[in-house]
């Protein structure tokens, strides 16, 4: 039985060997390390803090929230390269900040074309702007992961519609006022279904508060393996699978 987080940043993460022991004691065996937090910068830190670890994956790219500080996705060219990189992202729109929204389909658009290029799959950070997301990368084939999700079951309808997207969902689903939200991941076909924790962020009840870190992801798996009425090691199973394939790694165990 192999747990994923599926979703982490990791580039502030002081002792990483230290966060690393404490994941694979509650099981979580793999983690996939998110660089766009802060920036260019937050990607070279994670992929620096990780290189030589094993069974920890990266993602690279500027999220939407600085996309109006005019940078270039070229520097991340060489990362993109490296065995480690696995997807491009998190990118996206988000109608619910400050950032510009014309800035954000700009800088949205480039990632695109650039995992279209590397050919790897994109990690989606939306926010009510589901239909735009959706529009703009009609013609991509390659997987599509919405991260954190907490759209509408009719947002998630449209999403899945389509056979390479994947829906990720995090500790929110475990606070008190989700109980849309859970209705929502009731709906998700368990073979369409990740899990992640978006440590440092959103740790699940009862750590609320508390900073989170990727082994709490098994607090969140066991809530909603019995949320869909699912043994938890079958579930387990089943989003290592989809992890696998929507990333298209092979992490064994």
């Amino acid at each position: 039985m192999v747990l994923i987080d599926s979703h982490c940043h990791l580039d502030q993460v002081d002792d990483i060997d230290g966060y690393i022991e404490r994941a694979k004691q509650h099981g979580v065996e793999v983690l996939l390390a998110v660089g766009a937090s802060r920036g260019l910068e937050s990607n070279f830190e994670t992929f620096n803090l990780v290189k030589n670890k094993d069974q920890i994956f990266c993602a690279f790219g500027i999220h939407p929230f600085d996309a109006d500080q005019g940078l270039n996705l070229e520097s991340l060219n060489e990362l993109l390269n490296d065995p480690k990189a696995v997807a491009v992202g998190e990118t996206g729109l988000d109608k619910s900040y400050k950032t510009p929204f014309k800035a954000q389909i700009e800088l949205f658009l480039d990632h695109i074309e650039l995992a279209r290029i590397k050919k790897k799959p994109l990690i989606i950070h939306c926010r009510h702007a589901y239909k735009e997301v959706l529009q703009y990368t009609i013609n991509f084939s390659e997987p599509i992961i919405f991260h954190c999700f907490t759209g509408s079951t009719e947002d998630l309808k449209q999403i899945l519609s389509r056979d390479n997207t994947f829906v990720s969902y995090s500790g929110i689903v475990t606070f008190k006022k989700s109980e849309a939200l859970c209705f929502t991941v009731k709906k998700t076909p368990i073979n369409r279904l990740l899990i992640e924790t978006d440590a440092p962020y959103l740790s699940p009840v009862p750590y609320r508060g508390k900073k989170c870190e990727s082994w709490m992801v098994s607090v969140t798996a066991k809530f909603i393996a019995e949320l869909i009425g699912i043994n938890f090691v079958d579930f387990v199973n089943i989003t290592k699978k989809n992890f696998e394939e929507a990333f298209r790694v092979n992490v064994g165990g």
